[in-house]
C-alpha cells in the first residue's frame, strides 16, 4: 500500500538483492574482540522523549553500548577533537548512523562508515530524492520493510530495529492483580494520523460501549479506565500500550489491506516474519471474532513485546554492527547491509 507514494523513485532491478543473498554464504567470520575495532556515533535529532524516531536513535546508541562498543551521540557530526579523540588514537573504524532526514554526511579523518537508517518512508518527512545527497557506497538499513521504496523487494535481513518499550519493571509491567481490579468502562478513541491513511472514516468506536472519550495523549495507567480503545492511526504505539494495560485494543482497518499485511508493516512485523507467529491482543476492526480474539489474548502482549524488543536489540543490532566491521575492512559482502547504489537509482 506504499507503492503509490513512491512512483518517482525506482529501485535497481532485484538482481543486486539476489546477489546479496547468495553472497551471504561467503561471509567472513568476525574475529574475537571485533567490537574493539569499532566506534559508533549516532546522529540524533529532536527530543529523546517526545518524538518516536528521536527516541529510537537514543535506544540504538544504548543497544550498541551493550555490545561493549565505544559509542557517542549528538544532534550533530562527531568532532575529531571531542568524541573521536580516543577512537582516532586507537585507529578504530568510525561508524556514523544518520536518520533518513539528514541529507549530509560527516566528513573528517579516519576510516569512516556512513549508515543511513530509514525510520520512515522517503517522501513522508523528507523529499523523495534525499538519497541523491548520500554517498553511493554508503550503507542503508531500514527500520521496517514498510519504510522501503518497494517493501516486497527488500531483503528481510536488511532490518535494523530497536523499540524503546516495554522493559521489565517499567510502567507497562503491571502485576496481574492491578489489571484484574481495574474498574473499566466505555471506549477511548484516538485519531492521530488516521486521516493520512484513510480517505474516508467510519467512526467504528460508536459501535462499542460508551461513554466514548476522544483522547490525545495517554499514559500507560490511563488505559486502566477503559474497556476498549480504538485507534484510527494504524501505526501508533498506543494500540500496543492499550493491550498491555488490559484494554481491548482495536485498530481501524486500512482499505483493501488484510490484517496480516497491516501487521507486517507495524513495529512488530519484521519479528513476526522471522518467527511466523501471530500478533496477540489487537483486533483489526470491530467484528465479533476479532474482538473476542483480542480480549482472549491481550494478557500475552507484554511478554510478546519483550520478545520483539529483545530480538531487535540482539539479532538486528548485531547483524548491523558486524556488517559495519566488514565494511571497515574493505569487504562488500554483507549479511544485512545494502549500498545506496543498490537500493536507489539516481
Amino acid at each position: 500500500f506504499y507503492w503509490f507514494l513512491y512512483q518517482d523513485v525506482h529501485m535497481v532491478d532485484i538482481q543486486p538483492f539476489l546477489n546479496k543473498i547468495v553472497a551471504k554464504t561467503n561471509l567472513s567470520e568476525t574475529p574475537p574482540f571485533w567490537q574493539h575495532h569499532l566506534h559508533v556515533h549516532v546522529h540524533t535529532h529532536g527530543s529523546s522523549t517526545l518524538c518516536g524516531g528521536c527516541r529510537v536513535l537514543h535506544e540504538l546508541a544504548d543497544s550498541i553500548a551493550e555490545f561493549n562498543i565505544s559509542t557517542s551521540r549528538a544532534n550533530a557530526c562527531p568532532r575529531d577533537d571531542l568524541e573521536l579523540v580516543g577512537p582516532l588514537l586507537l585507529n578504530q573504524t568510525i561508524v556514523i548512523v544518520y536518520p533518513e532526514i539528514v541529507g549530509r554526511t560527516c566528513q573528517g579523518v579516519g576510516n569512516r562508515v556512513h549508515v543511513h537508517w530509514i525510520l520512515a518512508p522517503l517522501g513522508k518527512s523528507v523529499s523523495l530524492d534525499i538519497f541523491k545527497s548520500w554517498g553511493e557506497n554508503d550503507l542503508v538499513f531500514n527500520f521496517g520493510s514498510s519504510c522501503a521504496v518497494y517493501p516486497a523487494l527488500l531483503p528481510r535481513s536488511n532490518i535494523l530495529q530497536v523499540i524503546t518499550n516495554p522493559k521489565p519493571g517499567d510502567e507497562f509491567d503491571y502485576p496481574l492483580g492491578v489489571l484484574e481490579r481495574a474498574k473499566r468502562q466505555g471506549t477511548a478513541w484516538i485519531m492521530r494520523k488516521g486521516r493520512r491513511w484513510h480517505p474516508k472514516i467510519d467512526h467504528i468506536h460508536l459501535k462499542l460501549p460508551g461513554p466514548h472519550v476522544e483522547v490525545q495523549h495517554l499514559n500507560a495507567s490511563d488505559f486502566l479506565k477503559y474497556e476498549y480503545f480504538v485507534s484510527y492511526d494504524p501505526y501508533t504505539f498506543y494500540s500496543f500500550t492499550a493491550a498491555m494495560s488490559g484494554a481491548v485494543s482495536v485498530v481501524y482497518p486500512l482499505n483493501n489491506v488484510s490484517k496480516r499485511n497491516w501487521v507486517e508493516g507495524t513495529y512488530v512485523g519484521e519479528y513476526l516474519k522471522e518467527t511466523g507467529d501471530e500478533l496477540p491482543g489487537i483486533a483489526y476492526g470491530v467484528n465479533k471474532t476479532e474482538l473476542l480474539y483480542a480480549n482472549r489474548t491481550k494478557s500475552q502482549v507484554h511478554d510478546f513485546m519483550l520478545n520483539v524488543r529483545r530480538w531487535g536489540k540482539t539479532v538486528t543490532v548485531e547483524r548491523f554492527l558486524k556488517d559495519c566491521y566488514r565494511y571497515g575492512l574493505g569487504e562488500r559482502d554483507f549479511q544485512s547491509a545494502l549500498l545506496v547504489k543498490d537500493t536507489y537509482t539516481k
